[in-house]
């Protein structure tokens, strides 16, 4: 299962806005050094807006959510290891591409919330795999289990079902 994101280095690219703009916080993330010297100690403001502004459903995420993702990211190396999957982003596109000479043959599902990456989790994956559904989620941002749990829940339970 694939929710609101896709392998990188395969497929079409996906281009996902926030605010009507482009993401812009994947390079930023990517940068050695220079996320943790600007976010330390400013965690809760930094992560607080991209759980507002990367939803549609604002409240979706709640204070005590934030809080939890906090108790993880201030932890020693919390932040770094968060990071780490940005700066991984190259070596796994080319490791992707290496693997992606041969399609995957298992049911993967790809959903993306229609107001981040829509219907391109699902365009990206049928270019990965063979046995691909899903699509775009109505009225939703990027936090899928947080913003529409029910639809996601009825999503998982079709699909296992064979459905």
């Amino acid at each position: 299962m694939v929710l609101d994101s896709a392998p990188p280095g395969v497929g079409e690219p996906i281009t996902a806005t926030t605010q009507g703009k482009p993401l812009w916080h994947p390079a930023f993330h990517a940068s050695p050094d220079l996320p943790e010297r600007l976010i330390a100690g400013r965690e809760r403001e930094y992560y607080t807006w991209f759980f507002r502004e990367y939803a549609h459903d604002k409240a979706a995420v709640s204070e005590e959510d934030i809080t939890e993702y906090l108790r993880c990211y201030q932890s020693p190396g919390g932040l770094r290891a968060g990071l780490a999957y940005y700066r991984a982003g190259g070596e796994d596109a080319k490791q992707n591409q290496r693997y992606a000479k041969k399609k995957l043959t298992l049911p993967v599902l790809a959903l993306g919330g229609d107001r981040c990456l829509g219907d391109g989790p699902l365009r990206v994956m049928r270019a990965v795999a063979t046995n691909v559904r899903g699509g775009s989620i109505p009225d939703c941002g990027h936090w899928i289990p947080s913003e529409r749990p029910d639809y996601l829940a009825a999503q998982l339970l079709a699909f296992f079902d064979g459905e």
